[in-house]
């Protein structure tokens, strides 16, 4: 099954959490990325490609 855009973002969003799956804040109480966290934007690149999407230079 593939994956839609939304998915990916989500996905995305959920590599931010530590490794119980819990949020992890600064001091200020700002979220903070998690040690797995990966952007979506390489993810979403392929999916849009692997629907013939040609993305800009």
């Amino acid at each position: 099954m593939k994956k839609s855009f939304a998915q990916r973002i989500m996905d995305s969003n959920e590599s931010k959490l530590d490794e119980n799956g819990n949020p992890i804040y600064d001091a200020n109480g700002k979220f903070l990325k998690g040690p797995n966290y990966w952007k979506p934007e390489p993810r979403i690149k392929t999916l849009l490609e692997d629907r013939g999407v040609q993305a800009a230079p």
